[in-house]
């Protein structure tokens, strides 16, 4: 059914010897795949008119359950991993951006926490090996979600692990022993994400399109211009940036494919396949890009497969996936909460990310910082996000590097 170069990094040297090999060619093979930055209605499978993903409608057809109605736990990468390792919201957790306060003596426009080592995560809960191979780099080890992995794969910038270089780093894990035990692999397929690639003239549903990528330190780059309603064709800004956003999340599922098929040429059996994003991507609307701090339904509108088990109808909270992953059956609260960004903010004129918000699904409400604070659950979640925004002691600057190294902060 679920057919379908060692690293340059200092991070992983001491981690993992390329000539030694470690994982058998056999085996049960448990996988969890995070297509980041991929909203759900811009998948073919969800609906969408584009046919960007089919490798997902392969899935399905062979028997696949699939909810297009799934919603991203946080509102960019770190947050909404941490709560698929550790099975917690971020309001728990507590690795996503932070206002730092004066006393601690932090710039709060790039202060993030990483996760704490105060919670159990899905590595370390594992019964076998487990394997993290993650093209987005802000999974690095600043970040705390390494924390359990026997092996880590993780390269220093986004853009280096596109398409086939994150295909081959699963490859070169699969050459490993486990001594039998079963494997965790955890793949971060990252393709969807900034910079986006060109789209190839022979691509026959989308515009050929140069390369792109958001520089928006710089004051005439159209990220600013788009926020500040200066753009002078915002129209046309908007089909460029989704014919390039359509490609990449196409060359996404292109990957998916590519890593299930190595997967089973090295003779492995994937017992359970579990797929979702970590959040989306705004295209435009409402006058809004880019993700991260906004809860908009384009960054927290995402999708979860599961090759084993069916899906409830409505909304679900994406973080499913972790409990899932280990036989749990918890009832999830379906909200999620975001961070402001004082660095993007500025940038875009305080127009975005410059307040703390919080959003339910189960029921429908939303709160955004300036309004008076809710009642009854809602109002608890909500106390819970003013609680976990302000950092309680000072943070180390290695995070931050992290990012900065990443291309997060400019």
């Amino acid at each position: 059914m679920l057919t379908g170069g060692l690293l340059g990094l200092a991070w992983q040297r001491d981690l993992v010897d390329p000539l030694q090999p470690v994982f058998k060619q056999e085996g049960a093979v448990t996988l969890l795949v995070v297509l980041d930055t991929v909203r759900a209605d811009h998948l073919s499978a969800c609906g969408y008119e584009r046919p960007t993903s089919p490798v997902l409608e392969r899935l399905v057809a062979d028997g696949a359950h699939l909810s297009c109605e799934a919603k991203a736990p946080g509102s960019w990468t770190l947050p909404s991993h941490a709560s698929f390792f550790t099975g917690e919201e971020p309001t728990v957790h507590g690795a996503h951006a932070v206002e730092a306060g004066e006393a601690l003596g932090l710039d709060t426009s790039e202060t993030v926490r990483p996760l704490g080592e105060d919670l159990p995560t899905l590595a370390e809960g594992w019964a076998g090996q487990s394997v993290l191979v993650s093209a987005n780099p802000v999974l690095g080890p600043a970040s705390g979600l390494t924390r359990g992995f026997d092996v880590v794969r993780v390269p220093q910038h986004f853009g280096e692990w596109f398409g086939q270089g994150v295909v081959d780093q699963v490859r070169d894990t699969l050459r490993f022993d486990t001594d039998g035990r079963p494997l965790l692999l955890v793949v971060n397929i990252a393709d969807a994400h900034q910079p986006w690639l060109e789209v190839p003239a022979s691509l026959e549903w989308a515009s050929p399109r140069e390369a792109f990528r958001y520089q928006a330190a710089l004051e005439d780059d159209p990220w600013r211009t788009f926020l500040a309603g200066t753009h002078p064709d915002p129209v046309g800004f908007q089909a460029q940036i989704t014919d390039l956003y359509d490609y990449a999340v196409f060359r996404a599922d292109h990957t998916l494919g590519e890593t299930l098929e190595v997967i089973e040429a090295y003779g492995r059996h994937i017992v359970r396949l579990l797929i979702t994003s970590d959040h989306g991507e705004l295209l435009g609307e409402d006058g809004l890009l880019d993700h991260g701090h906004l809860l908009e339904d384009g960054n927290q509108d995402v999708f979860v497969l599961d090759s084993a088990q069916a899906l409830p109808p409505g909304p679900l909270n994406a973080m499913v996936v972790h409990d899932r992953l280990l036989g749990l059956d918890r009832p999830l609260p379906v909200r999620a909460a975001a961070w402001p960004h004082a660095q993007r903010a500025d940038w875009s004129g305080g127009r975005a990310f410059n307040t703390l918000q919080a959003r339910s699904w189960d029921p429908p409400r939303r709160w955004t910082e300036g309004e008076a604070s809710p009642e009854q659950d809602f109002g608890v979640f909500v106390d819970a996000v003013k609680e976990s925004a302000t950092a309680t002691e000072p943070l180390g600057p290695e995070l931050t590097e992290q990012l900065r190294a990443a291309g997060y902060l400019d």
